[in-house]
């Protein structure tokens, strides 16, 4: 679950958003200087949530927040296809992503590793930091690809 949590969580904010940049600055009709700042937006929040994050993973449990996590990644990801202006990206992908990154990349997998895992808990933490580069790897040609063929 971490794994997963990790993979998809660097999917959607690693090397894939610069995919999506010739098409959103037409789209926007923006500088791409403008559009990157809402990537800046969306780490400044998440290390800012990442304490409150963590306060509700030490009270809910990791499973419910990362479900949550995943959720809330699926309907910004949603509303990012819907924005109309700069403004509206930098809520969608700037405040709503960083939240979730708090989420699926900070917190919630490092608290479910350790608390799982009692013995071998460096290898369960080594393989679970395997999942960003993995992501990096597969997720740009994937999108690539798509971008291409749709």
């Amino acid at each position: 679950m971490a794994f997963l949590s990790l993979f998809v969580g660097a999917g959607t904010a690693g090397f894939s958003f610069s995919l999506f940049l010739p098409a959103m600055t037409e789209e926007l009709q923006s500088p791409r200087s403008v559009l990157v700042f809402a990537t800046s937006l969306g780490w400044i929040t998440a290390s800012l949530a990442s304490p409150w994050v963590g306060r509700l993973v030490d009270r809910r449990g990791a499973r419910m927040i990362l479900t949550v996590g995943m959720v809330g990644t699926a309907v910004y990801l949603a509303a990012c296809g819907l924005v109309q202006s700069p403004w509206q990206f930098y809520f969608t992908f700037g405040v709503l992503g960083g939240l979730t990154r708090s989420v699926l990349q900070n917190v919630a997998p490092s608290a479910m590793v350790a608390n799982w895992f009692l013995r071998r808990r460096t290898l369960a933490f080594s393989l679970a930091a395997l999942a960003p580069p993995a992501s990096s790897l597969v997720i740009p040609p994937v999108l690539a690809w798509m971008m291409l063929v749709i």
